[in-house]
């Protein structure tokens, strides 16, 4: 292999954001492509693309719909080769499984139901002046707190929060520990409640979609959170609701149902398996860490001409080999030997350098 090295092709591509807007709908793939000034691309190499343009915002296709909401803008893109696991293998998720399940198996009543505000606080995900500060107390903490930093806080915060407890609770349904629900509580003449029925739910349902779409022109309630617009659509949607139905306000739960033997029971080994995958979390990142070190005294060496060879895909092959033979294994891990064989290099190539 040559060692010249063409030293744009390896230059890392910028995507240009500026052209976005947090809480923004973008009508469908093309127009996102226009105002990235990106190639439109079909097939895998769309794929590919969605999931570099992942590094750099976070946005979401509503169901049966082609566009596209922008959620948040990263400052920085973020790493390539991210090592936090997915879903039940994420060490929040394990975290969040092992206190809960220590928090029940001391509950003796079966049932315990609180809103996610509080689940949070209880699971030590938050503390007491999360959502309960006012937005002049939080200002008084900085002055160069604006209301857009506070909402987008908020925005970010809420949405990996309420994914974290939610992904955990899946898991411990899908080990019969729990069963939870969501419940909606209404709010009717100042100090009464109802857990609302399906018909009330439906009520509320459409006065929330007529606000949410003629009133403020969007299809997501997202984005109402994004642009700090949630004091006003909920000031539209209460009035009308006690208008129509005489309901003053209302707000979600979620209700947790369980067997306190089998909380006990699972207890040591949620602990233990916390345990081991804090452990394996460390490995990951020791060994990740140790090949970006040697990337870069590779690539320092070829700079200063004193190997011929460049390390085009060491680090790539090396965090691939940590995802598919260290991290727990996940069902959509697998190695993909045609990018490990693209090039030539040799075992042998990077023995001698670093022996």
């Amino acid at each position: 292999m040559s060692s010249d090295i063409n030293e744009n092709k390896y230059l890392p591509k910028i995507i240009d954001t500026t052209n976005l807007e947090i809480g923004m709908t973008i009508k469908n793939y093309k127009q996102m492509c226009d105002l990235l000034n990106e190639e439109v691309k079909t097939g895998e190499s769309k794929k590919a693309q969605l999931k570099e343009w992942s590094r750099y915002f976070e946005f979401e296709r509503p169901k049966w719909k082609q566009s596209y909401i922008i959620l948040d803008i990263y400052d920085e893109p973020l790493e390539k080769e991210d090592n936090r696991k997915k879903g039940g293998r994420s060490v929040y998720v394990k975290f969040i499984e092992t206190i809960l399940i220590n928090y029940l198996s001391q509950q003796p009543d079966g049932t315990k139901t609180f809103t996610r505000r509080n689940w949070w606080e209880l699971l030590g995900m938050v503390n007491k002046n999360y959502n309960n500060l006012s937005v002049s107390e939080i200002k008084s903490i900085d002055k160069s707190f604006t209301d857009f930093e506070i909402n987008h806080f908020y925005a970010r915060s809420n949405r990996k929060l309420d994914s974290i407890l939610i992904t955990a609770l899946k898991n411990l349904r899908n080990r019969r520990l729990i069963e939870w629900e969501y419940q909606t509580v209404v709010i009717y003449n100042k100090n009464k409640y109802f857990i609302a029925n399906d018909e009330e739910i439906r009520n509320i349902l459409r006065i929330e979609n007529q606000i949410l779409t003629k009133c403020f022109h969007m299809e997501d309630v997202r984005q109402i959170y994004l642009q700090g617009l949630q004091k006003e659509y909920y000031r539209n949607v209460y009035k009308k609701l006690y208008d129509e139905y005489g309901y003053e306000r209302y707000y979600k739960q979620i209700k947790i149902i369980y067997p306190q033997d089998c909380m006990k029971e699972a207890l040591p080994k949620a602990e233990v398996e916390l345990q081991k995958l804090l452990l394996n979390e460390k490995i990951v990142d020791y060994l990740n860490n140790e090949a970006i070190k040697i990337n870069d005294s590779w690539i320092d060496s070829y700079v200063a001409g004193e190997t011929g060879t460049y390390p085009y895909i060491y680090l790539k092959a090396q965090q691939m080999l940590v995802d598919e033979l260290i991290k727990p294994i996940s069902k959509d891990k697998h190695i993909n030997i045609k990018q490990l064989i693209d090039f030539n290099e040799t075992n042998e190539e990077i023995d001698s350098l670093f022996s």
